[in-house]
């Protein structure tokens, strides 16, 4: 008869030694960018999304701040541990040998919008004119079918179907700017299209390795 492959009994001994052998690799390519790249950003996230975090290359702080030297006598380059210091809460660090005014310019660029999250607080209004009930965003002006009528006036949305067309009889404000959305705002406006999410990297610090210090922004 074939052994279960349901369970298998893991040494708690090989556990812990993978998860030290992983973090000193994780380590060790931290230090060898270090060497390699002249310059060390801290960055740190706005509206965090994974599938956009993945487009660039951050090394997380929780194995940063031993990779990098939390003191003098450990530190990997010449007063990089008062850039450890910065290292906290989720911000990560970027490597480079681009340039300063470059990687400003890229995460000043490095803008992906999204759908707001349930408990986001928002920035703009969002008004559904009296009408046709059309879709936002990336098929913008197409009419929403008639058979999410009735799914959406379950989210709150006061339309009515006429001669198989969504109609709102009157306007209809779904929230508005500083709202805390709802469950219920949220799934309206991902139904209809509107994404009011921007996901955003933010550069705090940098390390130049030329100039042996760190800088503030």
């Amino acid at each position: 008869m074939p052994k279960s492959k349901k369970k298998r009994i893991v040494p708690l001994t090989v556990v812990k030694k993978k998860k030290h052998e992983n973090k000193s690799i994780a380590i060790q390519k931290i230090q060898d960018a270090v060497r390699q790249f002249n310059y060390i950003w801290r960055i740190e996230t706005r509206e965090m999304r994974n599938p956009f975090l993945q487009q660039v290359r951050v090394d997380w702080a929780t194995t940063g701040r031993k990779a990098l030297g939390e003191d003098n006598s450990s530190e990997c380059e010449e007063n990089l541990s008062e850039f450890t210091k910065v290292i906290e809460n989720e911000a990560g660090i970027l490597c480079t040998n681009e340039s300063v005014e470059t990687v400003k310019e890229y995460l000043t660029n490095f803008i992906r919008k999204d759908f707001a999250r349930t408990g986001s607080i928002i920035n703009e209004t969002v008004t559904i004119p009296a009408g046709l009930v059309k879709y936002c965003g990336d098929i913008d002006g197409q009419p929403v079918p008639h058979i999410l009528n009735a799914m959406l006036n379950k989210l709150g949305l006061p339309s009515v179907v006429d001669n198989q067309m969504v109609i709102m009889p009157t306007e209809f404000t779904i929230c508005r700017s500083g709202d805390k959305l709802s469950e219920e705002q949220s799934h309206l406006l991902k139904q209809l299209g509107y994404q009011l999410s921007e996901f955003k990297l933010v550069g705090t610090h940098y390390y130049d390795k030329l100039k042996k210090e760190t800088i503030t922004l």
